[in-house]
């Protein structure tokens, strides 16, 4: 029964149908453009006012311009045995509701292909098409293969009247009677044509990250590409939306954001990359949107010495605290939590404790960069002492060929002492070691043992003073019943230690020389003294020179401060160095005190011209009288016998100040100004000089002199007017007169400028007015050699010269006050390239950076930076390596 019933649709859908009531129309779709080479598909768009039960759609294609295709065959809901055709899964030809049986199966006659291809059925079991529609329903799925160019129109034709074999178009209801079917093409003729053409060139398509962050001191990158169908070569640019920053982006699409100053760490800046052809000018055709985000990595601190003992009421300066940040435009501050305080800038640590403070300390330090911050820590034992001074003797006016006592004694001191090892240098060739004594203030305390010999442990080679001298005393010995006074060695403050006998060379190159004798370290245990019971040992705290005054800043990195960073200077004059200092262990109970107070001493060698004046030949402070005349002829018959002192008497007698000295002219010369004939030479003043230095500040000039001798007047001129000027301790018993631009100081009478350095005078200024020349006289109207120099009057790093550099570069430095100054130079990664640092008193200097890292090694081309701090001035600017 079931065949007869689909052979009886099938005869009628073949040879004709008689017409029923049910109408319908049927329509073709595709792209609004069928594009080359790209698949596609042909939608036929069925509508039906009655169930339809059959149907024979044949679709024959063609083209008028040389269309050609190839089918496409599918997977998902195909029909057929090659798959072009499928059905629409949400349209009527579907189960399981009004929809074809699909169990009789959709007949795909593929007998036409190339050009043509058919579907359909007979009647149908099940419920048929449901009425509805229009709606997509099947699809023929082809691809055009031709390739045209761009803008070209072609035409491809779907003609649905042509028989495929013995299928002829034909719907049928679902009793079997046809279906009037209206075709929906531009004829209602059933054949479709439709248009075929390359679209215009496609817009490149970007691709690439939605976010990028980078350092805020630096910059943000990231990587897009583009993807374009023509393979044209893409154009990108990009446009800062928000943010102060600068956006570039390069042909290859590497985009980097250079943040802003105000750019700090979480901020957010907005981009657009755009991307472009050659084909698409005027701006980009594609867009993407990149935030931007900056961060900030957290600051760095080291504190040094994890543990200082100090005593009361003495400061203590700690600066080996040093903070780091990579990100080079952050300025790091210093706090900290507990007693002293902290350079905001520098990170130098102080404090002078009270008596009241005995105890031990934490400290911590904290650094941060306005964003993020980091800490360390330190502890301080504070103790109840004032330590000890030890002192070598600075000798005056040693006159030359004679032997000189040179004092070791105690200054300050308040704890009892047992023994000591001290390591004294000097310069061999100006002092002659000639023998040590135990100095009879330890006598008297019953010390008993001292010795001494030449040289630290034998011959310490070419780094050590030419000559080196070590004392060694045990205040016990244990060699019987006798034994030191404890008490009296308790109470050492002002007594000598030891006296040293040296005979000062005759080398007349000496002469006005100041021949120093210096504490000196070689290893740990030198310059060191211990207590009473040996349980404590005493070791140096800070080194001074013979007039309680620190060392020169240039030679000790770390003078007045704990001397364990003094390290560079080991061995040397310094102290000792870190290494030295144990840890608390099982082998180590108990720690050495940083105690002891070094203060060098040495020998003022006589100038010959100081020994007394011209003419006063027995050296009584009376010049060119009788007696010098009688005690010169004596001379001219005994010989230097007549002299009490020969070098005095010698340096005296050039009279006619003709450099000859004890000549029989001098003598006639000085009998002539004694009879009034003649009148006398003045006391010379041989290499007499005055030096000079001008700083403005605030609109005043200060004028500061530096003068070998008194000075008798000083005339000043300037490049432009200034103020009335106010004289400085220096001239304060001189008389100022002045115009515009120049200033005399003088006196009618006696007073003179003193010698030595000083504050001439200062003067109000404004613009750039300079100090242009300086004439100076000493006090008896002979000309002085004069200098001047200018001091800058603010902080300042200049911009690198050349800039791009290779291999060096100069970099220069200005401080206005004696400052400790660094110099960092960092990579663009934030990095620690190369560092310098010291201590230069105020002025203009410059720094040579030759390309290489603390490693000594070249450093690759590219973009570094250098940032000076100096006080609480920092400033960083950028320079260019250029191989």
């Amino acid at each position: 029964m079931k065949r007869l019933i689909v052979l009886l649709a099938t005869l009628l859908l073949s040879f004709g149908l008689a017409y029923g009531a049910g109408t319908g129309t049927i329509d073709l779709t595709v792209p609004d453009t069928i594009v080359p080479n790209a698949p596609f598909a042909i939608a036929t768009v069925i509508s039906n006012d009655v169930v339809c039960g059959g149907m024979q759609i044949p679709m024959t294609l063609s083209s008028p311009d040389g269309v050609t295709w190839s089918w496409v065959a599918q997977t998902e809901n195909a029909w057929g045995t090659s798959k072009y055709v499928t059905h629409n899964p949400a349209g009527r030809i579907h189960p399981p509701a009004t929809n074809f049986d699909l169990t009789g199966g959709i007949l795909v006659v593929e007998t036409g292909l190339p050009n043509a291809i058919a579907y359909g059925t007979g009647v149908m079991f099940g419920p048929g098409m449901a009425a509805g529609g229009p709606s997509e329903e099947v699809y023929i799925h082809l691809m055009v293969t031709n390739d045209f160019p761009i803008l070209e129109v072609h035409q491809l034709c779907v003609n649905m009247n042509l028989p495929i074999g013995a299928t002829e178009f034909a719907f049928s209801d679902y009793g079997g009677l046809g279906v009037a079917i209206t075709f929906q093409d531009d004829g209602n003729d059933g054949t479709w044509c439709f248009p075929v053409r390359k679209p215009d060139n496609m817009c490149p398509v970007p691709a690439g990250p939605a976010a990028i962050t980078g350092p805020h001191c630096g910059v943000a990158t990231g990587t897009f590409t583009a993807t374009d169908n023509e393979g044209d070569t893409p154009i990108w640019s990009v446009e800062v939306v928000s943010g102060t920053g600068t956006a570039t982006i390069t042909a290859g699409g590497a985009l980097t954001y250079d943040f802003g100053d105000d750019e700090v760490n979480g901020a957010v800046a907005q981009l657009t990359v755009g991307v472009a052809d050659a084909f698409h000018t005027g701006g980009p055709c594609n867009t993407l949107t990149v935030m931007v985000t900056a961060t900030d990595v957290a600051p760095t601190v080291a504190c040094g010495a994890p543990a200082h003992t100090i005593p009361i009421l003495q400061a203590f300066v700690k600066n080996d605290i040093v903070g780091n940040d990579v990100d080079v435009c952050d300025d790091i501050v210093y706090s900290i939590t507990g007693p002293g305080a902290i350079d905001p800038a520098t990170g130098e640590y102080t404090w002078t404790p009270g008596a009241g403070d005995v105890g031990t300390y934490t400290v911590v330090v904290n650094v941060t960069d306005g964003a993020l911050a980091a800490e360390c820590s330190f502890t301080l034992n504070v103790v109840s002492f004032t330590g000890l001074q030890v002192i070598i003797e600075k000798t005056h006016q040693t006159l030359q060929g004679h032997y000189e006592n040179v004092l070791v004694s105690f200054g300050e001191a308040t704890n009892d002492v047992g023994g000591f090892d001290l390591l004294i240098g000097y310069d061999a060739s100006a002092l002659s070691f000639t023998g040590a004594e135990l100095h009879a203030d330890l006598v008297a305390c019953g010390w008993e043992y001292f010795t001494y010999r030449y040289n630290w442990n034998g011959n310490c080679g070419n780094g050590c003073p030419t000559g080196l001298l070590r004392i060694v005393g045990l205040a016990e010995t244990n060699n019987g019943p006798d034994h030191p006074d404890d008490e009296c060695l308790s109470d050492l403050a002002g007594k000598g230690i030891a006296n040293l006998t040296f005979l000062v060379s005759n080398d007349r190159t000496l002469e006005c020389q100041y021949l120093p004798i210096r504490f000196y370290w070689m290893d740990c245990a030198d310059n060191t003294m211990s207590d009473l019971t040996g349980d404590t040992l005493y070791m140096a705290r800070d080194i001074f020179n013979f007039d309680d005054n620190p060392l020169d800043p240039t030679q000790a990195i770390n003078y007045g401060i704990d001397v364990t960073m003094d390290s560079y200077f080991w061995p040397g004059y310094y102290g000792w160095a870190a290494e030295c200092w144990p840890e608390l262990g099982p082998d180590v109970k108990q720690f050495p005190l940083e105690y002891i107070d070094f203060i060098d001493g040495g020998i003022d060698v006589a100038c010959a011209d100081s020994i007394d004046a011209r003419g006063d030949i027995n050296l009584n402070g009376l010049a060119n009288e009788i007696a010098d005349a009688v005690m010169f002829t004596n001379y001219f018959i005994q010989g230097i016998s007549a002299f009490q002192y020969p070098e005095g008497s010698i340096a005296a007698s050039d009279v006619n100040a003709d450099g000859i000295a004890l000549s029989v002219a001098d003598l006639v010369y000085l009998i002539r100004v004694i009879v009034g004939d003649a009148q006398p030479y003045a006391k010379p003043a041989p290499g007499s000089s005055f030096a000079v230095t001008t700083q403005v500040l605030n609109g005043e000039m200060t004028v500061n002199y530096n003068a070998t001798g008194e000075v008798g007047a000083v005339l000043l001129t300037f490049s432009g007017p200034v103020g009335s000027p106010v004289l400085g301790n220096g001239a304060a018993n001189m008389d100022v007169v002045f115009n515009e631009t120049r200033v005399l100081v003088y006196n009618i009478g006696r007073n003179a400028i003193a010698a030595g350095a000083n504050e001439l005078l200062t003067v109000p200024v404004t613009g750039d007015v300079e100090l242009v020349s300086v004439e100076a006289a000493d006090y008896y109207g002979g000309p002085m050699e004069t200098t001047t120099r200018t001091l800058p009057s603010e902080f300042a790093v200049s911009q690198n010269y050349p800039n791009p550099f290779n291999p060096t570069t100069t970099i220069a430095l200005s401080l206005p006050t004696a400052s400790k100054w660094s110099l960092a130079v960092y990579n663009v990664a934030g990095q620690l390239v190369k560092d310098f640092n010291g201590y230069n008193e105020a002025g203009n200097f410059s720094v040579v950076w030759d390309g290489t890292d603390n490693n000594g090694s070249s450093v690759a081309s590219g973009i570094y930076f250098y940032k000076m701090v100096a006080s609480n001035f920092s400033a960083t600017k950028k320079m260019v390596l250029m191989k």
